[in-house]
């Protein structure tokens, strides 16, 4: 049975003269890996290349024949559900772009159905295509407190005089230190608190920070998610963001 879905690319690899396997993120099958044959050979007709539509970050509307279990689906159908302005052209949008997409390539398990957090990433990258750059500095870590929270590892409470300690155990800020309370330094606790309690992106980019304190807090929520998550890895672009987001 064919069905269309949404879909988000993580990853293409070549395969063969002119096809690929893609890894998308699909709203209704999770992540999944599909075989596009032909996609990279110049149709006689289009005269185009359609694996330009496959970069990462792309958002499809895909119609698919999905079989359970199998480790690599087959496309029937695929076309750009979403043009971006700048996410694949501009430095910046597209470094925070590439952190969310291997984030969620790190976190999900293959076939994990996640609807709500693929609508949140859907969103996270239409309303970063529309953002100034200046205005992006926060966004790694909210995208990561978000796929957090989805995933069922929210940070509890907020920074306070009364709960002016973070344990990365029990993920909650607390009154007093225990033995694996972190070790950030207050401006990144406020910074942490201050981003968790924000509304809407827009809120976010009005948050002030700076890059080390930023550098402090996304460097404390990876070691946060690898502790307690099974499929958490090291992050590549990690070092990337903090280079351009300085």
């Amino acid at each position: 049975m064919q069905q269309k879905t949404k879909a988000i690319v993580l990853r293409t690899t070549k395969y063969g003269e002119t096809s690929l396997i893609c890894t998308l993120f699909t709203e209704l099958y999770g992540i999944q890996s599909y075989l596009l044959k032909g996609v990279r050979s110049v149709g006689v007709k289009s005269k185009t290349n359609r694996a330009g539509l496959l970069q990462v970050g792309s958002q499809l509307d895909i119609v698919v024949e999905h079989k359970p279990n199998k480790s690599l689906q087959t496309i029937k159908e695929f076309g750009t559900a979403y043009y971006y302005q700048q996410v694949q052209e501009q430095v910046v949008a597209n470094t925070v772009a590439l952190y969310a997409i291997e984030l969620l390539l790190r976190l999900l398990p293959e076939a994990s159905i996640q609807t709500d957090l693929f609508d949140f990433t859907e969103q996270f990258l239409q309303t970063l295509d529309a953002t100034p750059p200046a205005e992006m500095g926060n966004y790694p870590i909210y995208f990561t407190l978000s796929c957090a929270a989805y995933l069922g590892y929210a940070i509890q409470g907020v920074y306070s005089e009364n709960t002016p300690y973070l344990s990365i155990t029990d993920a909650t800020f607390t009154a007093s230190a225990t033995g694996d309370s972190t070790v950030l330094k207050t401006d990144a606790l406020v910074l942490l608190s201050a981003i968790m309690q924000g509304a809407s992106l827009q809120d976010i980019s009005q948050i002030k920070s700076n890059s080390q304190t930023r550098k402090e807090v996304l460097d404390w929520l990876l070691l946060f998610l690898k502790q307690h998550t099974e499929h958490m890895h090291t992050m590549k672009s990690l070092a990337i963001i903090h280079s351009i987001l300085h």
